[in-house]
């Protein structure tokens, strides 16, 4: 059971931080074409 447990956790942990590397990638190119907009 605990063994189990463990690898729940590992699995969920694995989850979020790939949904926190999209995030932050999503962050990243929106912030490259805000700087593309500007004028200088």
């Amino acid at each position: 059971m605990g063994e189990q447990f463990g690898l729940v956790i590992q699995l969920a942990a694995r989850h979020r931080a790939m949904d926190a590397i999209k995030i932050s990638g999503n962050v990243q190119m929106i912030q490259d074409s805000g700087c593309e907009r500007r004028p200088f």
